[in-house]
């Protein structure tokens, strides 16, 4: 038994005898915490032979499975979590040296927590049965399997070796429902899809014990129920764990929510378990698709920002590639390197995301050719930003410099046709802040002289046509 299962022992049983042999009737079997009458195991059988070299029993018992016990055996890794208790029915028989053991354990009252994750609510079904033995002094797990909501999992290993250390678990996880898991661990606002299956080492590192493995993606979905959202769908791959470390050479899928595109991804993620300690780098790379507007006219009145004539009008902007390595940190995901192209425009941005309370802060460049028809001066928004500063522009000097990009101050423009020939409009190249909440932004034009030069040479990089 583990040094560190500290229990109160009691025994009681009849002792039968005859010429042949002495044995043991209604052996009673009781262990419990010293302070509590609350018992932990109890276990009723027969002995026979008790005097040989190899007395054979029969006996079943009940016992109490919770995290203390199970923590004695050193069988949960250092980020599960179990509240509660289950009574597990068990058979044990054999002889001393070789025991035979058989578990059945309803776990309907039983809360499973992963991280700061609820995998299990109480009240949800749930089920253990194991099978093994007791052998040479090594406890052996020959077969096991657990059900939860969403979740059948069977494992075989060597829970206790001679020196009443736990060893390996193997796991595979037969199936995992994604939708039922998703239920137990999310928010409403989010709704998972698809399913995973793969294989697990359970085994000792350091002080605790982790898992380690590859689990295969089936068509893996999120969906997220709040506005201007990116979501997933139909992603494919695989995802090699180590303890708290995830690992993907590649993802396939597609984007869906305000972008709809095919994706791929790879990168690595320590810290799974949470957001706050959550740590690593991903790649993406979109495929031809489309981009919802709405995003940008909710953002700041975008058709205003354009005019009526601008092709960003439309209720979808196709692209035909997208690129981003994100780095997510402390609950924070940054990028430095967003890139989006289309056939008609360019984006580059650089910001960030912050999962706490789902606020972004961003500096985008967009380039475009989209204003054929439309001077940047008489982009409404632009107007009237030149209008209100008209005074500290000229004062600086900036509207010589404007004008030689074809931006005239409003008292400039009077008396002068704005309206060039098509073949003679470069593409325009605009600079915005996006800041606040992702379900609505703001979004403000900047001047680059404003900004950081670094800054702005990475993003018209980004940016470029």
């Amino acid at each position: 038994m583990p040094s560190s299962l500290n229990v109160r022992t009691e025994f009681q049983a009849k002792v039968v005898a005859d010429a042949a042999s002495i044995g043991l009737r209604e052996a009673l079997v009781t262990l419990a915490r010293p302070d509590s009458s609350h018992k932990i195991f109890s276990m009723t059988g027969d002995v026979s032979n008790l005097a040989s070299a190899s007395p054979s029993f029969q006996f079943q018992s009940k016992i109490t499975l919770d995290k203390y016990v199970l923590a004695a055996f050193s069988i949960l890794p250092n980020n599960v979590t179990l509240n509660g208790s289950a009574s597990a029915a068990c058979k044990f028989s054999g002889a001393a040296k070789a025991v035979r053991w058989d578990v059945n354990a309803a776990l309907n009252t039983v809360e499973v927590k992963v991280g700061g994750a609820t995998l299990k609510q109480p009240g949800a079904p749930g089920s253990l049965s194991a099978v093994g033995s007791w052998q040479d002094g090594e406890l052996i797990l020959t077969r096991g399997e657990l059900t939860i909501p969403g979740v059948l999992a069977n494992a075989r290993g060597t829970l206790l070796d001679r020196r009443g250390s736990f060893q390996h678990l193997d796991v595979e996880v037969k199936k995992a429902d994604l939708a039922q898991i998703g239920k137990q661990l999310l928010s409403p606002a989010y709704a998972m899809t698809g399913a995973l299956a793969g294989s697990l080492k359970i085994q000792p590192v350091e002080h605790s014990i982790a898992a380690a493995g590859s689990l295969h993606l089936a068509n893996v979905g999120l969906a997220v129920n709040k506005p201007n959202s990116i979501g997933c769908s139909g992603l494919k791959g695989v995802i090699e764990i180590q303890g708290a470390t995830a690992r993907a050479e590649e993802l396939t899928g597609a984007l869906t929510g305000l972008v709809t595109a095919p994706v791929k991804l790879k990168g690595r993620i320590d810290g799974l378990y949470s957001l706050d300690t959550m740590n690593g780098e991903v790649f993406v790379e979109t495929g031809k698709g489309k981009i919802r507007t709405d995003f940008l006219a909710a953002a700041t009145a975008m058709g205003d920002v354009l005019g009526p004539r601008a092709a960003v009008t439309q209720q979808l902007l196709e692209i035909t590639a997208g690129t981003a390595s994100i780095r997510i940190s402390s609950g924070k995901a940054e990028t430095q390197d967003l890139r989006v192209k289309g056939p008609t425009i360019a984006v580059g941005a650089m910001g960030s995301y912050l999962f706490k309370d789902s606020s972004i802060n961003a500096l985008l460049s967009i380039q475009t050719r989209m204003f054929e028809n439309l001077p940047i001066g008489d982009i409404p928004v632009v107007r009237d930003f030149l209008k209100q500063h008209e005074g500290f522009l000229k004062a600086f000097g900036v509207d010589k410099e404007l004008s030689k990009y074809g931006i005239r101050l409003p008292q400039a423009q009077q008396g002068q046709s704005t309206t060039p020939t098509p073949q003679n409009i470069p593409p325009v190249t605009v600079m915005f802040t996006l800041r606040g909440p992702i379900s609505k932004p703001q979004m403000l034009p900047v001047l680059e002289s404003s900004l950081d030069k670094s800054a702005v040479e990475r993003l018209k990089k980004l940016s470029e046509l």
